[in-house]
């Protein structure tokens, strides 16, 4: 079951990305080879190395800086409960703060 998408910033021009987490999956019908490698088709995984659309520069998922989530659930603009907004919002922010840079 798909859980909020992540926001990240590229670590070298903090172009936004979004990736998908998950709420909830399973390993049924999951291949499982001798090294430790596993396709669980129940249980997609967002890549570990990724490309920005911005810049074209290659990196770690786990380098770039979080920015936020977008709630799946709620509309564009609401505030969820954690204090996180909706991606629209998001964008705008981080638009403002490039304009700054």
């Amino acid at each position: 079951m798909p859980g909020p998408d992540q926001i990240i910033a590229c670590p070298k021009c903090k172009g936004l990305a979004r990736y998908m987490t998950l709420a909830s999956g399973n390993t049924l019908d999951a291949r499982v080879w001798t090294d430790g490698k596993m396709i669980a088709p129940m249980l997609p995984l967002p890549p570990t190395v990724v490309k920005c659309h911005r810049c074209a520069e290659s990196y770690w998922r786990a380098d770039a800086e979080n920015i936020g989530i977008v709630e799946r659930w709620r509309g564009a603009g609401e505030q969820t409960k954690s204090g996180t907004f909706v991606l629209n919002v998001l964008c705008a922010n981080n638009n403002a703060r490039q304009a700054r840079s």
